[in-house]
């Protein structure tokens, strides 16, 4: 289990994904008109100066997809 923090800037997506402590994948999504994100924990949000981070905790499994609707769809579990 480990922590995924997304990083939203205008219209980028950076999910990164922490293990023990470090960083161990990086995803770097451009041109998110829509963003999705699924997950059943709870989601710990901050937002300052138009850049939003989003911490999720006991993260097993990401899945990232495209939308039809042009986005992502990111599934947390």
């Amino acid at each position: 289990m480990g922590r995924a923090l997304i990083t939203i800037t205008n219209d980028t997506c950076i999910v990164s994904l922490y293990g023990e402590g470090r960083l161990f994948k990086e995803y770097k999504l451009g041109g998110v008109g829509k963003l999705v994100i699924e997950t059943g924990d709870v989601v710990l949000s901050r937002c300052s100066n138009g850049t939003c981070f989003i911490s999720i905790d006991n993260v097993s499994k990401v899945n990232i997809n495209r939308s039809s609707e042009g986005g992502y769809v990111v599934k947390i579990s």
